[in-house]
């Protein structure tokens, strides 16, 4: 079982890590921010964050403030992250929105607002050396930040699926709102998820239900991202030709 939880978690990092470095170079060519944006957000919260809070919870080998550093440093990766994904979302699907700038300082402050409270508190040596959860506000804005994300791609791919139907779109266009939305989705699923366990102090990692859970959202996120940006030839030939039988049959 513990296999499905490490297939999951390592796809999810190495999708995370080579598809945020790979924008980040289109970002440097095209010099726009919303590619920099999702690039930089995803080099640290999947592809740097993540592993160190495995390594932090499983390297038990390393000194207590070593782990502690990792789990600071790893937390602090999650929320530039995921403040640039609620800013990638806003500058993508509301760019002339005040009220979806607004909410991009909003979501921002509030994780701001739990890190200060985690290190005026409890501070972090217990989530390095205990498996404590982050602070409930953490994980909610967490939930918040990935579900908005989902949400407007969504809403994006139901207005350019009436199109496509007339050929007025290209349909990998289409299909990569849908890929990012379910992308988003399921690591919110995941968030969620776990952090119902963490109320509940139900150990998530050591539980059947967790482990599925780790593997299956991470890999679905983890697929779900590399497709959207990075298809493979065939893949995008089926889409393609899906699109072209859709557009035939409304005909």
């Amino acid at each position: 079982m513990q296999l499905i939880a490490a297939i999951g978690g390592l796809s999810f990092i190495l999708a995370s890590l080579i598809t945020g470095a790979r924008l980040l170079l289109v970002a440097r060519r095209t010099r726009e921010l919303p590619e920099l944006a999702l690039g930089v957000g995803l080099f640290l919260m999947g592809g740097l964050g993540y592993p160190m809070t495995l390594l932090a919870e499983f390297g038990t080998f390393l000194p207590d403030a070593a782990r502690t550093g990792l789990v600071v440093t790893n937390t602090v990766s999650g929320v530039v992250g995921l403040t640039l994904f609620a800013f990638f979302t806003a500058r993508v699907f509301r760019p002339e929105s005040r009220g979806a700038q607004t909410s991009v300082w909003f979501i921002g402050l509030l994780f701001c607002i739990a890190f200060v409270y985690r290190a005026t508190t409890y501070g972090f040596a217990p989530m390095a050396l205990d498996g404590a959860r982050p602070p409930l506000l953490h994980s909610l804005v967490t939930v918040v930040a990935l579900g908005w994300a989902g949400a407007e791609s969504l809403l994006y791919h139901a207005r350019l699926r009436k199109r496509m139907r007339l050929g007025l779109t290209d349909p990998i266009l289409v299909n990569r709102m849908w890929l990012w939305a379910q992308g988003m989705l399921a690591a919110m699923l995941l968030t969620g998820i776990s952090s119902a366990f963490a109320v509940a102090e139900i150990p998530f990692n050591d539980t059947t239900s967790g482990i599925l859970t780790i593997g299956i959202m991470g890999t679905l996120a983890a697929a779900s991202i590399w497709f959207a940006f990075f298809p493979p030839g065939a893949y995008v030939r089926w889409i393609r030709s899906r699109a072209a039988a859709m557009t035939t049959a409304a005909a």
